[in-house]
């Protein structure tokens, strides 16, 4: 495997410890997504609120990689804060 060097922006992949370019998913893109884990998963959506009070505490962790990826499970948080029965992968000093 080759590791490429990290420039100030860039945090190691979660899943493959490589350094790439990375570009954030587009509101369209996770609405998208909820939209299919809804009725292939049939999630529940938490109410804007608190979805949004999930991802502030998200943007203030030490684990969130590139304002979008959680380093600790992999998840992009923006998905994560949206659906009601998630919990923060924190365990015991998790932020939500």
């Amino acid at each position: 495997m080759v590791q490429e060097t990290l420039d100030s922006t860039q945090k190691p992949c979660k899943n493959c410890l490589k350094n790439i370019p990375y570009a954030a998913p587009t509101e369209e893109a996770l609405t998208s997504a909820l939209a299919a884990l809804q009725r292939t998963k049939k999630i529940a959506l938490a109410p804007p609120e608190l979805a949004e009070q999930r991802y502030l505490l998200c943007l203030s962790c030490e684990h969130l990689l590139t304002d979008t990826l959680c380093q600790k499970c992999g998840c992009y948080v923006g998905l994560r804060t949206r659906m009601l029965n998630e919990r923060c992968p924190l365990g015991k000093s998790a932020k939500w």
